[in-house]
This record gives C-alpha cells, structure tokens and sequence, in this order.
C-alpha cells in the first residue's frame, strides 16, 4: 500500500501536471540562480551605467573598471562559496567587453 502526504495531495489539487512531474516522474526541480552570464552582463552594464552617471564624458581607466567590476560580481556571487575564485574566473571576461568600447562611446 502507498502513503500520500499532504504535500502531495495539495499539489494534485494545484496542478496535475506539477504533481506528475513531481510524484509521479520523480524529477527534482529546477533550483533557480544566477547564471555567470547574466552576472558577467549586469556587471558590464552596471560599469557603463555607474562610470556614465558618475564621471559624464570621461574615459575610465583600467583600474577603476576593475574597482566597480569587483564591486558588482561580488554582490552578484556574494551566496557563492568562493566569492573571489568566482570573480578571479569572469572578472577577465567581463574587462574584455568593456575594453571593447571605444571612447568616442564613453565620451
């Protein structure tokens, strides 16, 4: 004989294809985060958004798109084990795209 949880019942109530999927088929769900692509372009937007804001028609150097790089993907990884091992891995990548804007952009 099978036991059927609460838990179970109520999703079958909510949702017969949640409930086949979860009880029946037996597949965990999706654990939702941050994928390192979309934190790799939040932190090439957010130096755009905050060096244009902050400084208007001037060209930042490499060190300060390295400063506001850091501060991004650490808030962006900041539930990560290794915050650092994680920004030492797509900080680089996230330097290459910026670099890629030309001044005349900046300006």
């Amino acid at each position: 004989m099978r036991s059927i949880s609460v838990s179970e019942l109520l999703t079958w109530q909510k949702c017969r294809k949640q409930w086949y999927y979860r009880y029946d088929q037996r597949l965990a769900p999706i654990k939702e985060g941050r994928s390192w692509q979309m934190a790799s372009g939040t932190a090439v937007h957010y130096v755009v958004e905050t060096w244009c804001r902050d400084f208007p028609g001037a060209i930042p150097d490499i060190g300060d798109m390295k400063l506001r790089v850091a501060e991004c993907l650490r808030e962006e990884f900041k539930d990560a084990e290794d915050v650092n091992k994680l920004l030492a891995k797509y900080g680089p990548g996230v330097m290459r795209a910026l670099l890629k804007i030309p001044a005349w952009l900046w300006e």
